[in-house]
């Protein structure tokens, strides 16, 4: 009887360990980093094939989820690998008869990156000079408030996309520190989620060049009168039902009035023809959906 008792613990156990495995095994992915796509022969969703520019321009470098190495076109003839982008646009990266990638010598570094841990969620850059993003080309520090997505982590690096002064790709460490912090956390699937993501970034690009603009100023300044006063900054915070930018410190909210008002009207001209209403209290600006 004992062993009987021992065996179905063990079961359990088993099971248990079989189940935490299989959930972690779906936030896994393969992903493939391609420098020059452009050179490759690409079809769309409707397996169209990509323009030079359109492979150029939205695919290098860009982190391609590998949804089927092997997969054949509506042909039934030509094979495929299966690729998608940003969870949601699909590509098929045509083989050719060796069933390596059409042209894939002259598309420079190409790598595959296996069982990559998905995050998707986005970082703000709390203080200038700690975090370096390593990108094919450089290496560059971030500054306080860069906005950046975290795509997927590799051992202990993350994938990002650093949505400005300029979009781009590359990889960064993040240690446990004070110096950044998640400011849109991951999502299901199937959540309805506030905002699109082209939106979203348009919006932070706004509050990142406005406190882009703070630093600089504050900066010159301060090397004249030999001070070191702190720049205001707008912090930004995103929900499921709004995002809310607080101008921080409150006290300085009154002599940056013309700015806050400048503000206010490029988030209104990025916000034309969306369902979304733009609202101003004091220091802080609320966007928000119509219909609410």
């Amino acid at each position: 009887m004992f062993n009987f008792i021992k065996m179905i613990n063990i079961s359990w156990v088993f099971l248990i360990v079989l189940c935490i495995n299989t959930l972690f095994a779906a936030e896994r992915a393969d992903f493939l980093i391609i420098e020059n796509p452009a050179a490759l022969k690409i079809y769309d969703s409707y397996q169209q094939e990509l323009s030079y520019s359109a492979k150029s321009e939205r695919l290098a470098y860009a982190p391609l989820q590998i949804i089927n190495e092997n997969e054949l076109l509506g042909d039934q003839i030509t094979e495929s690998i299966h690729v998608r982008l940003d969870n949601r646009n699909d590509f098929f990266i045509i083989k050719d008869n060796h069933g390596e990638m059409l042209n894939g010598t002259q598309a420079g570094s190409v790598h595959t990156f296996r069982k990559c841990l998905i995050v998707n969620d986005s970082i703000y850059v709390k203080k200038s000079g700690l975090l370096k993003l390593k990108t094919a080309l450089s290496s560059m520090d971030l500054t306080t408030g860069n906005y950046l997505k975290r795509i997927f982590k590799y051992q202990n690096r993350y994938y990002m996309l650093q949505y400005s002064p300029v979009k781009q790709y590359g990889w960064l460490t993040l240690a446990n520190n004070n110096f950044w912090e998640i400011i849109i956390k991951q999502r299901p699937k199937d959540a309805v989620t506030f905002l699109s993501m082209d939106l979203k970034i348009d919006i932070l690009n706004v509050f990142n060049n406005v406190n882009k603009l703070y630093m600089e100023y504050f900066d010159f300044f301060n090397q004249k009168t030999r001070k070191n006063d702190v720049p205001p900054q707008w912090n930004v915070q995103i929900t499921e039902e709004s995002l809310q930018a607080e101008f921080l410190p409150d006290s300085l909210t009154g002599g940056f009035k013309s700015s806050i008002s400048s503000t206010q009207r490029q988030l209104e001209n990025v916000l034309i023809g969306t369902p979304y209403k733009l609202s101003i209290e004091r220091n802080r600006l609320t966007i928000s959906n119509s219909g609410k």
